[in-house]
């Protein structure tokens, strides 16, 4: 009777540590006080981080004959709500809806040339130097679906899907800025901003963005948890429609608070 209860008491607890929960997590901290593990999460996310821009030397020729500009720099900030589905204590799927708002930047130099500037009564050769910087400034609303998997048990999660960007209408601007400097002369400096039409700009109304991501999942309280997270994310398709493509890598850090429902 003795071996059959002993054998009963380790069937059982080799069950209980067979079963799956969410995220890992075991929830229950007192058996007086059980709680039933959610597998479906809400909540909201923020993050911010930068990009690089990768710009073809004809991708504003349409509007900007001055220059062929260098690839540049930007920054992204981006916000929403995200719902995490755990189809098994290692999978979940999650989707998610925001607000993107990016900017960047570039600049171009052109060939120096020689003006005649009028010092001591005479006129004296300078070499004129322009450069030009050219920034753009837009909002988006983002869709994303993604796939997660926890690593080796642990808490920390690789997660790899794709989000849609949609620009919002009359969000961009961009603005051309010319410098002309005059090299060792007293002249100062002058600056030109000049705002692009946003209509002489046929951009793509959708971004495609593969990504991936790394996340740890932190537990907070009963059915809460944060997940920090890095993530790259690469526009697949041109932000312009010309013939050179104008394509962006964004990396960013953000955080996210989950809630079972």
């Amino acid at each position: 009777m003795n071996i059959q209860r002993v054998v009963i008491v380790i069937l059982v607890l080799t069950m209980q540590s067979l079963l799956v929960k969410s995220q890992g997590f075991d929830w229950v901290y007192s058996w007086n006080s059980p709680f039933k593990t959610p597998t479906l999460f809400i909540g909201g996310y923020i993050g911010t981080g930068t990009s690089n821009e990768s710009i073809g030397k004809n991708s504003f020729s349409e509007v900007v004959a001055c220059c062929a500009f260098n690839d540049g720099t930007g920054k992204a900030f981006r916000v929403g709500f995200n719902a995490e589905y755990w189809i098994l204590g290692d999978y979940s799927i999650q989707a998610q809806v925001g607000y993107a708002s990016e900017s960047m930047e570039s600049r171009s130099e052109s060939k120096p040339s020689t003006i005649l500037v009028r010092e001591n009564d005479r006129h004296v050769p300078k070499t004129m130097n322009r450069t030009y910087s050219l920034s753009n400034s837009g909002s988006t609303l983002d869709i994303g679906f993604i796939g997660k998997r926890r690593l080796f048990s642990t808490h920390v999660s690789i997660a790899t899907g794709f989000s849609l960007s949609m620009i919002m209408p009359k969000s961009n601007e961009t603005k051309v800025t010319t410098e002309y400097s005059l090299e060792s002369s007293s002249i100062e400096s002058k600056s030109y901003p000049t705002i692009i039409p946003d209509d002489n700009i046929i951009r793509s109304s959708v971004l495609i963005r593969p990504l991936i991501r790394c996340e740890y999942d932190l537990s907070l309280a009963k059915g809460i948890y944060a997940k920090p997270f890095i993530q790259t994310d690469y526009t697949i398709n041109s932000r312009v429609t010309n013939t050179d493509p104008w394509r962006s890598l964004t990396i960013m850090g953000g955080i996210a608070f989950m809630f079972g429902s």
